[in-house]
């Protein structure tokens, strides 16, 4: 499984980047996309190819079937759940230390911090003039001052992430969610396998499909760009899958 991907900072005048949700973008709910593209896909991806393998290769039964993708699901979505949390916990943490150590330098050293403010918008072009102009609005607010430094010099988001639970939980219930629907086919007694298999590859792909639309939409892609790529990744990963199995079948 893929490891799991915080707000945008300000801006170098302090400026909040939601401002920009007035003219019309969709940055709005791109954090909460992300995540949910995120645990679909795997969600989908390792459900899929379950299925394809157990009922497709080794032939398993309809419950053996079901219990084994429904499994898969269930753990794949506490442990993506645990890996987000665990991982935004970190980033936090660290995000906490340098911001403390900053405003500590901010205290005790205004000059050297001062001057590596200066250095950081020299070295991206602007001029002398323009540079202390920046550096009076900067440093005339300590928590814009901090900002500036975590952002520019230590290229981390100035504030600590502020739902890592909910970042976790909906990486986590959108995996579960991608998982479990390809597996229900299974408990449809009067189909066959192979139509169990045939419908539970269809649900999947409806998935992938809307998911490829959706993130189509907010990148400002052609919606058939996402829905072509992001097919083919999922089912592309459920026949190499397939392949795998087959070969590796003949020697257990």
């Amino acid at each position: 499984m893929s490891s799991p991907p915080a707000p945008a900072p300000p801006g170098p005048g302090g400026l909040d980047p939601s401002h920009a949700i007035a003219e019309g973008h969709l940055a709005h709910g791109a954090d909460r996309l992300e995540d949910s593209v995120f645990g679909v896909l795997d969600g989908v991806i390792t459900a899929v190819s379950l299925s394809v393998a157990t009922a497709g290769v080794v032939r398993l039964d309809h419950a053996g079937v079901f219990l084994t993708v429904v499994a898969a699901a269930v753990a794949g979505a506490l442990s993506m759940f645990s890996g987000a949390w665990l991982s935004a916990r970190g980033k936090n943490d660290l995000v906490a230390r340098e911001r403390a150590r900053e405003e500590r330098e901010v205290d005790e050293k205004p000059e050297e911090e001062r001057r590596e403010v200066h250095d950081i918008y020299r070295a991206r072009g602007f001029s002398e003039e323009e540079t202390e102009i920046l550096l009076r609005r900067i440093t005339s607010s300590k928590k814009l001052w901090v900002d500036t430094m975590m952002r520019d010099e230590l290229g981390l988001p100035p504030e600590v992430e502020p739902e890592p639970l909910t970042h976790a939980g909906t990486i986590g219930a959108y995996y579960l969610l991608g998982g479990i629907l390809p597996a229900l086919p299974y408990l449809i007694g009067w189909l066959t396998v192979f139509q169990d298999l045939e419908l539970s590859v269809a649900i999947a792909s409806a998935e992938l499909a809307a998911v490829g639309i959706l993130e189509a939409r907010y990148s400002g892609k052609p919606w058939f760009h996402g829905l072509g790529e992001i097919l083919l990744i999922g089912l592309g990963t459920a026949v190499a899958v397939l392949l795998v199995t087959l070969a590796l079948q003949p020697g257990l």
